[in-house]
C-alpha cells in the first residue's frame, strides 16, 4: 500500500491509493465522514411502513480523498432520539463504498425494537446504541436470508425484545420461517431460563449457570429449577 504524507504545523494527514474497510460504530466517530440517520418515510418504503421494511435512511458524506468502505452488520440498533418512538435494528450486512468527496444515500431494512412505542416519524434522528449478539444476532442473520423483512419477521423480532407470544407470528411468508422463528424463540427461551433461574445446590440461591454437568434430577418450583446430580 503506497501512503503520501503532508504535514503542516501540528496536523498529519495520510492519504492512501487504496480503500480502507471501517464499521459503521467507527465511521459514526470518524470526523472525515458526515453522517446522518433518520427514519425513512412510509411514503418511499415499499413496505409502506415506517417500522418494518426499509425504514432507515443513511446519508453519508466522505469529505477525505480516500476511499471508504463502510460495513454495516445485522443487528445493529439504532436509538431514537425521539425517546417515545421505536428504536430501529437491522436486519441485512451492506457494504457501503464511497470514493472521495462522494456523498451517498442508502437505505436499510430494519425492524422494531420497541414493540410499546410509537412508530418513528421522517423527522426522527437515530444515533448507534449497540450491537447484538446471540440469539437476536441470529434472528436477523435468519431474516437476512430469507429475505423476510414485513409483518412476520417484526413479530418474530418481539418474541426477543418484548417478550410477545409466538401465537402472535402471523403467516405472511413461507412456512419454514415461521417454524424456524418459533424453534428460535423456543431455544432463546429455554437458554435464558437456564442461565438466570438455575439453583444446583439446593441452598435457595439462584445462580447465572449455562455449563454443567449431569446427570440431573430436576423440580420446577414457582419458576425456580432446582437440580441435583443424581
Amino acid at each position: 500500500m503506497n501512503y503520501m504524507l503532508f504535514f503542516t504545523s501540528s496536523i498529519l494527514i495520510c492519504i492512501s491509493n487504496n480503500t480502507f474497510s471501517i464499521s459503521l460504530q467507527e465511521a459514526f466517530a470518524n470526523k472525515q465522514i458526515k453522517m446522518s440517520v433518520t427514519a425513512n418515510s412510509a411514503n418511499n418504503n415499499p413496505s409502506a411502513s415506517s417500522h418494518i421494511g426499509k425504514c432507515l435512511k443513511l446519508d453519508f458524506n466522505n469529505s477525505s480523498q480516500n476511499a471508504i468502505q463502510i460495513i454495516i452488520d445485522n443487528a445493529i440498533v439504532f436509538e431514537n432520539q425521539e425517546v417515545k418512538n421505536q428504536d430501529l435494528i437491522s436486519c441485512e450486512r451492506k457494504e457501503i463504498n464511497l470514493t472521495g468527496n462522494q456523498k451517498k444515500t442508502v437505505y436499510l431494512n430494519a425492524l422494531c425494537y420497541e414493540k410499546n412505542n410509537s412508530s418513528p416519524s421522517p423527522l426522527d434522528t437515530f444515533k448507534f446504541k449497540l450491537k447484538e449478539s446471540g440469539s437476536i444476532e441470529r434472528l436477523c442473520q435468519l431474516l437476512s436470508k430469507q429475505k423476510n423483512f414485513g409483518n412476520t419477521a417484526q413479530q418474530a423480532m418481539w418474541c426477543f425484545t418484548n417478550n410477545a407470544s409466538i401465537n402472535d407470528l402471523a403467516d405472511t411468508h413461507e412456512d419454514q420461517l415461521i417454524e424456524d422463528s418459533k424453534k428460535a424463540c423456543d431455544k432463546s427461551r429455554a437458554d435464558s431460563l437456564l442461565d438466570k433461574e438455575l439453583d444446583a445446590d439446593l441452598d435457595g440461591t439462584v445462580n447465572r449457570v449455562t455449563n454443567f454437568s449431569g446427570p440431573f434430577a430436576g423440580v420446577c418450583s414457582n419458576g425456580v429449577i432446582r437440580c441435583a446430580a443424581g
